[in-house]
């Protein structure tokens, strides 16, 4: 998932997206649009063609996206509460 400014920001036209999935969130449930990433790059990982969704977040959550199973799935996955750091293997 993926900040809907975000990807407006770095060109994606939302309304062109080629489909749509229903999402459960905490305030209920919404339809998001799904657009497959050009390309994408996150913990010396890269994809391309990678689909996500994309949801409008309130200023209060301070995150760009998640990551979720399909991108980490098949790796391992490190997370090192001393240090901050989060790894993929």
């Amino acid at each position: 998932m993926v900040r809907t400014g975000i990807l407006a920001r770095i060109g994606y036209d939302l309304a062109q997206a080629p489909g749509q999935v229903r999402v459960t969130t905490a305030s209920g449930v919404a339809f998001v649009p799904l657009l497959p990433l050009a390309r994408m790059e996150t913990l010396e990982q890269e994809r391309t063609n990678f689909p996500v969704l994309s949801l409008a977040l309130p200023h209060s959550a301070d995150i760009d996206g998640l990551l979720g199973l399909d991108f980490i799935r098949g790796q391992d996955l490190r997370v090192n509460y001393r240090t901050g750091l989060i790894s993929l293997e």
